[in-house]
Order: C-alpha cells, then sequence, then structure tokens
C-alpha cells in the first residue's frame, strides 16, 4: 500500500499541472470506485444534512457541493438513477429523454454533471451507464434519506 501511495507521490511532483489534474482525476475515479454504498450514502447525506441545517446561514459548503444535492434530488425526482442502473450497458440520452420526459437539452446537462462527480458514468457522447454510485441512487432507502 505505501509503495503504491509513495508513488502517486513521486508523480505527482514531477508532473506537469495538466499531469497533475490528470493524476488528481484518476485518483478521485479511483476513489469513488473503491466507495461501498454506505460511504456514498454517508457522503451524500452529510451534504444534504448539513445544507438543511445551514440554509438560513451563510454555508460552509461549496457551491459545488450544494449544487450537487439539489442535481441528485432531480435525478431522482426524474428516475434517472433507476433507469441508468437497470440498464446492462450504456442508456442514451434519447432513450432517457423518452422516458423521463425531460427536456433533452436540460437532462444531458443534468447527465454530465452527476458523471463530474461519478454519480454516473459517461461512456460516449450522449451515453451513459452506471456506477456504484449509480446503484446505490437507485436503491428506494437510499433516496429517502436524500430526499427526507
Amino acid at each position: 500500500m505505501e509503495s503504491i501511495i509513495s508513488k502517486a507521490k513521486e508523480l505527482a511532483l514531477g508532473a506537469n499541472e495538466a499531469g497533475r489534474v490528470q493524476l488528481l482525476n484518476q485518483l478521485r475515479e479511483l476513489t469513488y470506485s473503491l466507495e461501498s454504498e454506505d460511504d456514498i450514502m454517508q457522503r451524500l447525506m452529510y451534504r444534504v444534512s448539513y445544507y438543511k441545517h445551514c440554509i438560513i446561514e451563510v454555508s460552509n459548503l461549496t457551491l459545488n457541493q450544494q449544487l450537487e444535492i439539489v442535481v441528485v434530488k432531480i435525478g431522482i425526482d426524474l428516475k434517472v438513477f433507476e433507469l441508468v442502473a437497470a440498464s446492462h450497458s450504456s442508456v442514451t440520452l434519447d432513450h432517457l429523454q423518452k422516458e423521463t420526459g425531460a427536456a433533452k437539452v436540460l437532462l444531458g446537462r443534468i447527465l454530465r454533471y452527476l458523471a463530474s462527480f461519478n454519480l454516473i458514468q459517461e461512456t460516449g457522447v450522449d451515453s451513459f451507464a452506471s456506477t456504484n454510485a449509480t446503484k446505490a441512487l437507485a436503491n428506494p432507502a437510499n433516496q429517502a434519506g436524500i430526499i427526507h
């Protein structure tokens, strides 16, 4: 384990800005892929509870963290997580638009935003697949924790 961490640090020190960003993104993707369903929900539900607590005050959550919760709730309302998780392969934006009835351009933006947090995977242009987080968010019990 130590050798992997040392190698990552070594790569970061020797990298230019583009290489550093690439390494950071790859490590973030690795972290997300290792999360259990409980880890995913704890991360998201902490943001939900903190956001609700701070709604009247100036929130310490970043704008992206606040927006992430709002977009997750939109995804739950549109049943995006269930639709993507139910597919054994990639699903297209056209298919999701027909199933949800949402405006195609807006739905595409929502899906790409969810993909930026690895809550779904963008597999190509207007094509999406599930991640561990997608499957966790397709679970009605987990959805209730976010919505409540």
